[in-house]
């Protein structure tokens, strides 16, 4: 996006919501978002293709993938007392994350039992970073006063020069600006592909985290946990079409939904959309039911915002930030599966060809196996092992200056 843009996007009124509470605000934000600068809706079109061929080369993976961390920034902007949230406050809106992200939120009970088996542990968590883009130690929080008694103009919470903090280097942290919006909005978010001077999440302060002075129907942090899931790429569950049964959210196991649910309905739901039993999703992190009715993403989700890591947001995997003082880092290169019967496959995850080197030892450190290989981007690479006995070996793999080493079961059927 080029500057000039940029700069008139901070001048141009926003799309305007009504004084009633809005649940997300990221469908006008990006639609507002692509009228004004068109490439982004090729772009767009272009992340999802290339997210939809990443899920379909690794359909097999699913719950295979190691634990990704993802290191947060939060901007706080306050005008009051009430708006300068406490640590704490949002060191519960992290802890919800890592919950619902992995699937530990108490209520899943209350997901429906035929959708259970959908149900995903993302295998995504998150943390607030302890090092600054320029590594002096942070807590993972900033705060600012601000004269602006709130937000209307949402880019301009992502500006210092315009009243906001600004945006820490988004291909190392994921960005989050907390303070009074306007419109009675709670959260909205900029979706994969648009400018870095802007990307990250906006949410209300009275909808972040679980603690403090919050809207009883939005104090589970939810509000966060969808406005991740657009970050990462997900859309509305019902493909904001108005009612239509046209809109998608591009995925296989949502069923279609006619609206946005609001408030916290008895389970089964059926619309127009989707008639028969179970009907709509309507407890999805990606409705908008109240915060004590989510408790899910699916299968589909979960991959869809792996697919995004993997290609439009693959820099957070290629760069180290510190978390708690420990380094959160998610390696490029993945091994799958173990226990391996035949073949060790080893998935990269560059976007630039590479050479790899493989060594397979025993226990004491005699190799058994060594071999080199060139590859081109994002291939997923095979080891035959079929003619090593079975037992418990180590694997090394290095390429492109990362390496891991892991404890490997050969067991031949």
């Amino acid at each position: 996006m080029h500057k000039l843009f940029i700069v008139f996007l901070f001048l141009i009124p926003f799309v305007s919501f009504s004084q009633h509470t809005k649940r997300c605000g990221t469908y006008e934000y990006w639609e507002m978002m692509k009228q004004q600068d068109p490439s982004l809706a090729i772009g767009e079109e272009r992340i999802n293709r290339e997210a939809n061929e990443w899920m379909v080369a690794h359909r097999n993976e699913r719950g295979q993938s190691s634990v990704i961390t993802i290191p947060v920034v939060v901007h706080v902007l306050y005008h009051t007392d009430a708006e300068n949230i406490s640590d704490a406050q949002i060191q519960s809106q992290i802890d919800v994350l890592n919950q619902d992200f992995a699937r530990l939120n108490q209520d899943t009970i209350l997901t429906p039992f035929v959708w259970r088996t959908t149900a995903a542990n993302t295998g995504l968590q998150f943390c607030l970073t302890s090092v600054t883009p320029d590594t002096a130690p942070s807590t993972g929080i900033e705060r600012r006063y601000t004269s602006n008694e709130s937000w209307s103009n949402f880019n301009e919470m992502k500006s210092f020069s315009t009243g906001g903090l600004d945006v820490w280097n988004r291909d190392r942290f994921m960005n989050i600006w907390v303070g009074n919006l306007d419109g009675g909005v709670l959260g909205l978010t900029q979706m994969p592909g648009g400018s870095p001077l802007t990307d990250g999440m906006c949410i209300s302060y009275k909808a972040f985290g679980k603690i403090g002075d919050l809207d009883p129907q939005y104090n589970l942090g939810r509000s966060a946990t969808h406005e991740t899931g657009h970050w990462l790429g997900l859309y509305h569950i019902w493909g904001d079409d108005g009612g239509a049964c046209s809109g998608t959210d591009y995925l296989n196991d949502t069923p279609n939904q006619a609206d946005n649910t609001f408030n916290c309905p008895p389970f089964p739901q059926t619309d127009e959309c989707s008639p028969a039993y179970p009907g709509i999703m309507f407890m999805n992190y990606m409705d908008y039911s109240d915060d004590a009715c989510m408790n899910i993403f699916t299968n589909d989700q979960s991959s869809k915002m792996h697919a995004i890591l993997n290609t439009t947001r693959v820099s957070i995997l290629n760069n180290v930030a510190s978390c708690n003082g420990s380094i959160a880092v998610s390696l490029p290169i993945k091994l799958f599966p173990n226990p391996v019967t035949d073949e060790i496959l080893i998935h990269t995850y560059f976007n630039i060809p590479a050479s790899i080197d493989f060594s397979l030892k025993d226990l004491y450190g005699r190799e058994i196996m060594h071999k080199a290989k060139s590859l081109s981007s994002y291939e997923k690479v095979p080891f035959d092992v079929r003619h090593i006995s079975s037992g418990v070996y180590v694997v090394s793999v290095t390429s492109n200056n990362y390496t891991i080493t892991e404890k490997v079961i050969i067991a031949h059927r």
